[in-house]
């Protein structure tokens, strides 16, 4: 697994470095589910341990917030009793268990929205979204399909029509919802079913786009999909053929 970026600042390295970090742990099987969370040294090379807030299986991550109050948000799975599904750290070392609007298996945490009006946007495998303006205080909100298995959530999208983006494992055609704010959410439709990982926005030039008969294809911005056997793309946040 590569990972490459253009980092300006020492900031932007470390916070990268301890994200990816908590991401690896979470993938490779190292003790991040084991109460621990890792950080990074600034060039992201050396790793270290630090104590999660809770013994939770940690899913994903995501920097953000209001400007000055700045955090990593990660959340995770509930099983077992665990009673922590979301903690909070201002610098990837001390983090603080915060309280979810539900005990589920969230899977997806992204930081984005309209200008003053950003928020964190969490989703779940059980079907719950909910958002935060600052990481701490949560607020449940009505997905626009109910009980499907959301997996991935991010903020994106051309100049001016920005959105959330979440995508489901479903299996079926309504595998997509779009938010322009994270509290009121539309269903999508794609023209082939799949079993949906991840969603993200980029593209400096062209963004490649791998389908499920093995043809690759470039777009520029655009959001891509991940799913079980293909990728898909669209420039407005609906993931299907052209």
């Amino acid at each position: 697994m590569s990972v490459e970026a253009r980092l300006t600042t020492k900031a932007q390295v470390r916070r990268l470095g301890i994200a990816l970090a908590v991401l690896l742990a979470g993938v490779m099987g190292l003790p991040l589910g084991a109460s621990v969370a890792v950080a990074a040294t600034p060039v992201g090379v050396q790793w270290t341990s630090q104590t999660a807030a809770a013994n939770t299986e940690w899913t994903s991550i995501a920097w953000g917030g209001p400007a000055g109050s700045q955090l990593f948000v990660a959340v995770g799975r509930y099983y077992n009793g665990t009673v922590t599904t979301v903690m909070t750290s201002p610098d990837g070392i001390t983090w603080t268990s915060r309280t979810a609007t539900a005990n589920v298996y969230w899977t997806s945490v992204a930081w984005g929205g309209p200008a003053g009006n950003e928020k964190f946007v969490a989703v779940a495998f059980s079907g719950n979204v909910m958002t935060s303006p600052d990481g701490i205080t949560w607020t449940s909100r009505t997905p626009a399909i109910a009980s499907k298995q959301w997996t991935s959530v991010t903020w994106g999208g051309p100049a001016g029509q920005e959105k959330f983006v979440a995508v489901n494992s479903d299996n079926a055609s309504d595998a997509v919802m779009t938010s322009p704010d994270g509290v009121t959410w539309t269903a999508r439709t794609i023209p082939s079913n799949g079993m949906w990982a991840s969603v993200t926005w980029g593209g400096s030039d062209r963004q490649p786009e791998v389908r499920r008969r093995g043809r690759l294809r470039r777009r520029q911005h655009c959001h891509d999909v991940l799913g079980r056997n293909h990728l898909g793309a669209h420039p407005r946040g609906r993931s299907g053929r052209r």
